[in-house]
């Protein structure tokens, strides 16, 4: 399985939320599905972002979908 751009440096933690940013749920359910705070949640996505060189949920989406189907 080929390693995504980006994705190599990410924690334990991103990698948990990585899943997660292709579906409807907001950060809010999100952090109902991992069992943590919405205010712990945003705060690790954003650095998701920085590695992936992208400034918003639905660029990281993108990418992660682009990179899945090549």
């Amino acid at each position: 399985m080929a390693t995504l751009v980006g994705t190599s440096s990410l924690t334990t933690v991103e990698l948990r939320l990585l899943p997660l940013l292709p579906t409807h749920l907001s950060f809010r359910e999100i952090a109902e599905h991992l069992y943590v705070s919405q205010h712990t949640v945003k705060p690790q996505v954003n650095p998701i972002y920085l590695k992936l060189g992208v400034s918003s949920r639905s660029k990281a989406v993108e990418l992660l979908t682009d990179r899945r189907s090549s």
